[in-house]
């Protein structure tokens, strides 16, 4: 409730103001920053995988890795690829990796520019709280 003072209006913080405030502040700045963080951490590191599986496409004996991620586990799994192993011991399926790899640089794209949006609405607000 705005109370005048040599009539110019100033506000009055309430509680309730302050627990919106709050609640903003955890909306824009805690959710969706640390799981969009972790999403591009776990791209990045499976890119890293998937690139090196296929520098090793003709080493001897080199078994092929993947991340795995689901919603219990809190890091992600380093796990053993389940193609089949070539006569010298190689795993790495080109055709595969390559699939993989285009679908985590789709990922990591879509999660950017997630990101992207979510700085572009607190430069917004920013903006709109300096008028």
């Amino acid at each position: 409730m705005p109370i005048k003072i040599d009539n110019m209006p100033m506000k009055v913080e309430t509680e309730s103001s302050r627990e919106a405030g709050q609640i903003i502040q955890r909306k824009l700045f805690d959710q969706p920053f640390p799981a969009l963080e972790k999403g591009v951490d776990y791209r990045v590191r499976r890119n890293s995988l998937i690139s090196s599986n296929i520098a090793n496409l003709n080493t001897p004996n080199y078994r092929a890795f993947d991340l795995i991620m689901n919603e219990k586990l809190q890091e992600p799994k380093l796990v053993p690829t389940s193609t089949p192993v070539k006569n010298d011991g190689n795993s790495v399926d080109l055709d595969l990796e390559m699939s993989k790899l285009t679908e985590n640089q789709l990922m990591f794209t879509t999660l950017t520019l997630m990101l992207s949006k979510r700085f572009e609405q607190l430069r917004t607000v920013i903006a709109e709280g300096r008028k």
